[in-house]
């Protein structure tokens, strides 16, 4: 599977966590409704200065992202 699979099931998770629908969480990230599903379904790939933003909205480390991205990879396998 491609990373930009993981980061899409890691966004996935994290909106349902956070209780967001797909719309509140394009917008904290500052992007259209498009573009998050574009990213979200694992079409596109989210910028890094677009995943700062809103992880930063959530107060979520980009290396806690990571890891978690790493974590679906580690259990993929």
């Amino acid at each position: 599977m491609e990373i930009k699979k993981f980061i899409a099931l890691t966004l996935f998770d994290l909106r349902n966590d956070e209780g967001y629908n797909r719309e509140n969480f394009a917008e904290l990230a500052g992007i259209s409704l498009n573009a998050y599903a574009s990213i979200e379904n694992g079409k596109s790939l989210i910028k890094i200065d677009t995943l700062h933003t809103l992880l930063s909205e959530l107060s979520l480390p980009l290396s806690v992202f990571f890891r978690r991205v790493e974590a679906k990879i580690e259990s993929s396998k």
